[in-house]
Protein backbone atom coordinates (compact mmCIF):
# COMPACT_ATOMS: atom_id res chain seq x y z
CA UNK A 1 0.00 0.00 0.00
CA UNK A 2 1.12 3.41 -0.82
CA UNK A 3 0.56 6.42 1.02
CA UNK A 4 1.22 10.11 -1.08
CA UNK A 5 0.28 13.32 -0.14
CA UNK A 6 -1.87 15.47 -2.75
CA UNK A 7 -2.58 18.56 -2.02
CA UNK A 8 -1.73 20.70 1.29
CA UNK A 9 -3.60 23.48 2.61
CA UNK A 10 -1.44 26.78 1.91
CA UNK A 11 -2.00 27.29 5.52
CA UNK A 12 -0.98 23.88 6.73
CA UNK A 13 -4.88 23.23 8.18
CA UNK A 14 -5.10 20.14 6.52
CA UNK A 15 -4.15 17.92 3.59
CA UNK A 16 -5.04 15.07 1.36
CA UNK A 17 -3.63 12.24 1.32
CA UNK A 18 -3.96 9.56 -1.48
CA UNK A 19 -3.21 5.92 -0.57
CA UNK A 20 -3.30 3.14 -3.53
CA UNK A 21 -2.92 -0.53 -3.52
CA UNK A 22 -4.79 -4.09 -4.64
CA UNK A 23 -7.64 -5.37 -3.23
CA UNK A 24 -7.75 -9.35 -2.30
CA UNK A 25 -9.12 -9.84 -5.99
CA UNK A 26 -6.09 -8.00 -7.62
CA UNK A 27 -7.73 -5.02 -8.67
CA UNK A 28 -6.06 -1.19 -8.10
CA UNK A 29 -8.01 0.79 -5.59
CA UNK A 30 -7.29 4.62 -4.75
CA UNK A 31 -8.70 5.95 -1.38
CA UNK A 32 -8.52 10.16 -1.23
CA UNK A 33 -9.22 11.66 2.48
CA UNK A 34 -8.73 14.63 3.95
CA UNK A 35 -6.94 14.79 7.27
CA UNK A 36 -6.78 17.46 10.12
CA UNK A 37 -3.14 18.34 11.18
CA UNK A 38 -3.11 20.29 13.66
CA UNK A 39 0.59 20.32 14.76
CA UNK A 40 1.51 21.94 11.47
CA UNK A 41 -1.37 24.62 11.36
CA UNK A 42 0.24 28.44 10.85
CA UNK A 43 -2.78 30.26 12.18
CA UNK A 44 -3.18 28.21 15.33
CA UNK A 45 -6.86 28.73 14.72
CA UNK A 46 -7.45 25.39 15.60
CA UNK A 47 -9.76 24.98 18.03
CA UNK A 48 -8.97 22.63 21.17
CA UNK A 49 -10.99 19.56 19.84
CA UNK A 50 -9.61 19.79 16.74
CA UNK A 51 -6.45 19.57 17.90
CA UNK A 52 -7.34 17.11 20.07
CA UNK A 53 -8.75 14.93 17.16
CA UNK A 54 -6.62 11.68 16.87
CA UNK A 55 -5.26 11.11 13.58
CA UNK A 56 -4.54 7.82 12.46
CA UNK A 57 -0.20 7.09 12.12
CA UNK A 58 -0.39 3.35 11.58
CA UNK A 59 -2.51 2.04 8.49
CA UNK A 60 -4.55 -1.29 8.64
CA UNK A 61 -1.94 -4.20 7.26
CA UNK A 62 -2.74 -4.71 3.68
CA UNK A 63 -4.99 -8.16 2.82
CA UNK A 64 -2.76 -11.26 1.66
CA UNK A 65 -2.01 -11.29 -1.91
CA UNK A 66 -1.42 -15.10 -2.02
CA UNK A 67 -4.24 -17.47 -2.04
CA UNK A 68 -4.05 -20.45 0.31
CA UNK A 69 -5.24 -24.08 -0.26
CA UNK A 70 -5.72 -25.79 2.82
CA UNK A 71 -5.20 -29.42 1.85
CA UNK A 72 -7.93 -32.50 2.66
CA UNK A 73 -6.76 -33.88 5.22
CA UNK A 74 -7.10 -37.94 5.83
CA UNK A 75 -10.14 -37.95 8.00
CA UNK A 76 -12.08 -35.62 5.32
CA UNK A 77 -11.17 -38.06 2.71
CA UNK A 78 -12.35 -41.17 4.62
CA UNK A 79 -15.15 -38.92 5.26
CA UNK A 80 -16.10 -38.11 1.88
CA UNK A 81 -15.61 -41.72 0.59
CA UNK A 82 -18.04 -43.47 3.82
CA UNK A 83 -20.71 -40.56 2.84
CA UNK A 84 -20.69 -41.34 -0.66
CA UNK A 85 -20.67 -45.10 -0.20
CA UNK A 86 -23.89 -44.19 1.90
CA UNK A 87 -25.89 -42.68 -0.73
CA UNK A 88 -25.44 -38.61 0.51
CA UNK A 89 -25.34 -36.08 -2.25
CA UNK A 90 -21.79 -34.21 -3.27
CA UNK A 91 -23.84 -31.20 -1.50
CA UNK A 92 -24.32 -32.74 1.75
CA UNK A 93 -21.13 -34.40 1.43
CA UNK A 94 -19.67 -30.53 1.20
CA UNK A 95 -21.44 -28.88 3.66
CA UNK A 96 -21.02 -31.75 6.42
CA UNK A 97 -16.91 -31.46 5.74
CA UNK A 98 -17.13 -27.68 4.98
CA UNK A 99 -15.59 -27.74 1.32
CA UNK A 100 -17.29 -26.73 -2.10
CA UNK A 101 -18.75 -29.04 -3.85
CA UNK A 102 -16.33 -28.82 -6.48
CA UNK A 103 -13.73 -30.13 -4.79
CA UNK A 104 -15.60 -33.20 -3.28
CA UNK A 105 -16.49 -33.91 -6.90
CA UNK A 106 -12.72 -33.99 -7.82
CA UNK A 107 -12.07 -35.94 -5.00
CA UNK A 108 -14.77 -38.58 -5.96
CA UNK A 109 -13.57 -38.85 -9.16
CA UNK A 110 -9.55 -38.70 -8.59
CA UNK A 111 -10.72 -41.72 -6.10
CA UNK A 112 -12.45 -43.55 -8.95
CA UNK A 113 -15.48 -43.45 -7.02
CA UNK A 114 -17.56 -41.36 -9.62
CA UNK A 115 -17.47 -41.18 -13.42
CA UNK A 116 -16.55 -37.28 -14.96
CA UNK A 117 -18.94 -35.79 -16.21
CA UNK A 118 -19.30 -36.51 -20.24
CA UNK A 119 -22.51 -34.41 -21.07
CA UNK A 120 -20.33 -31.20 -21.97
CA UNK A 121 -17.29 -32.71 -23.47
CA UNK A 122 -17.29 -31.93 -27.44
CA UNK A 123 -16.52 -35.04 -30.26
CA UNK A 124 -13.53 -35.23 -31.80
CA UNK A 125 -15.19 -34.17 -34.99
CA UNK A 126 -16.23 -31.01 -33.05
CA UNK A 127 -12.54 -30.45 -31.67
CA UNK A 128 -10.59 -31.24 -34.81
CA UNK A 129 -13.40 -28.62 -36.56
CA UNK A 130 -12.66 -25.76 -33.88
CA UNK A 131 -8.59 -26.66 -34.41
CA UNK A 132 -9.15 -26.25 -38.31
CA UNK A 133 -11.17 -22.59 -37.81
CA UNK A 134 -8.24 -21.83 -35.30
CA UNK A 135 -5.49 -22.04 -37.15
CA UNK A 136 -7.41 -20.58 -39.98
CA UNK A 137 -7.95 -17.26 -37.56
CA UNK A 138 -11.55 -17.77 -36.46
CA UNK A 139 -11.98 -16.18 -32.84
CA UNK A 140 -13.46 -18.14 -29.91
CA UNK A 141 -16.57 -16.98 -29.98
CA UNK A 142 -16.99 -17.01 -33.78
CA UNK A 143 -15.81 -20.96 -33.60
CA UNK A 144 -18.56 -21.70 -30.51
CA UNK A 145 -21.30 -20.40 -32.68
CA UNK A 146 -20.81 -22.29 -35.75
CA UNK A 147 -20.55 -25.27 -33.39
CA UNK A 148 -23.13 -24.45 -31.31
CA UNK A 149 -20.95 -24.64 -28.01
CA UNK A 150 -20.19 -21.88 -25.73
CA UNK A 151 -16.59 -19.91 -26.05
CA UNK A 152 -15.85 -21.41 -22.83
CA UNK A 153 -16.09 -24.94 -24.03
CA UNK A 154 -14.18 -24.44 -27.47
CA UNK A 155 -11.33 -22.84 -25.41
CA UNK A 156 -11.32 -25.98 -22.61
CA UNK A 157 -11.04 -28.08 -25.66
CA UNK A 158 -8.43 -26.22 -27.53
CA UNK A 159 -6.38 -26.21 -24.37
CA UNK A 160 -6.81 -30.19 -23.74
CA UNK A 161 -6.00 -30.83 -27.22
CA UNK A 162 -3.07 -28.60 -27.31
CA UNK A 163 -1.87 -30.39 -24.13
CA UNK A 164 -2.18 -33.78 -26.05
CA UNK A 165 0.06 -32.88 -29.35
CA UNK A 166 2.27 -30.57 -27.43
Amino acid sequence: MRERIVYRHPKGRFEVVERSGTDIFGNPYYIREARLTPEKDERGRLTNADKLAEVPDALPPEPPTVRTFNRMSQKEQQKICTMWRQGFSIAQIAQAIGRAENTVNVYLVRKGLRERNERNLMTEEEINTAADLWRRGYTLRAIGEALGRSKNTVNAALKRLAKQTG
